[in-house]
């Protein structure tokens, strides 16, 4: 009896390692892709919450403050609206992503025990108190974006890096 096993052959070993690598490519794409869309999506969410607490603060009369926190036992990041110091609403903004507050040159990273707090004022929506903040950082890999505050009309914006 005659046994035929030759083994693979140098082109189609060739061909297997070129498919996996397209599938290893298209992977890291795709997790790159959705880090990205993390930071873009807190960034809009935070601008959102923000312009929901200086609305509210100049419409309603009450006290309204919006915190960044982050939740020490599952590491997310949440962005929270309180009303006369009562939870009113609370939105997750992710996981993974790193949030900061900017002063100058200098960042501040929000963790369980170091948050972020904004009240705006009634009669004109400037910024009230912001703790020296001049933007909220979202973080994630090389994505930056910025959640920008102009003290005086209380305007704030997104500004991509």
């Amino acid at each position: 009896m005659k046994k035929d096993n030759k083994g693979f052959s140098l082109i189609e070993l060739l061909i297997v390692l070129a498919i996996m690598g397209l599938l290893v490519g298209t992977t890291v794409n795709v997790w790159y892709y959705f880090r990205q869309a993390d930071v873009k999506q807190a960034s809009k969410l935070i601008n959102t919450m923000l312009e929901y607490t200086r609305t509210n603060t100049m419409s309603i009369n009450a006290n309204w403050e919006m915190k960044i926190e982050k939740d020490i036992t599952d590491d997310t990041y949440y962005v929270t609206v309180y009303r006369n110091g009562n939870l009113w609403r609370k939105n997750e903004l992710g996981k993974r992503i790193s949030i900061y507050t900017v002063k100058g040159s200098a960042e501040t990273e929000i963790t369980s025990s170091v948050s972020a707090s904004i009240t705006f004022k009634m009669d004109t929506g400037g910024i009230k108190e912001c703790g020296g903040a001049e933007a909220y950082r979202i973080k994630s890999g090389d994505k930056v974006v910025d959640v920008k505050l102009v003290p005086l009309t209380g305007a704030h914006y997104v500004e991509y890096q």
